[in-house]
């Protein structure tokens, strides 16, 4: 059984302006797609007012959402595998989102 060597996984950081250029291998149109995705279930979260009623808690899904889309879509790429892309994003979230629902729920009691 031979090994599948793409061109993609061993770029020279000189070529990565091509690369983008040229999209990866799935397509800009799928990425979007997830995007679309991610940010919809976020607007309606949102919307919906889940959290203690008010919609101002819950401002920062969206950008949470397409930052967990970008690290997943770098691990895919920069061949972490499944699990390690899963631990990375999970740590990411474990230490973001904290500190971001604590300053919107406390607010100004937590700068001194």
């Amino acid at each position: 059984m031979s090994a599948n060597t793409s061109s993609d996984e061993s770029l020279p950081v000189a070529s990565w302006g091509r690369w983008l250029l040229r999209g990866p291998r799935e397509g800009w149109a799928t990425l979007a797609a997830v995007v679309v995705l991610v940010l919809t279930l976020a607007w309606s979260i949102d919307d919906a007012r889940w959290v203690r009623g008010a919609g101002a808690l819950t401002d920062y899904l969206p950008q949470v959402g397409i930052a967990g889309v970008l690290v997943g879509f770098a691990g895919a790429k920069l061949g972490w595998g499944r699990w390690t892309t899963h631990l990375i994003g999970v740590a990411f979230a474990a230490l973001i989102l904290p500190v971001v629902a604590g300053g919107l729920v406390l607010g100004d009691a937590v700068s001194g």
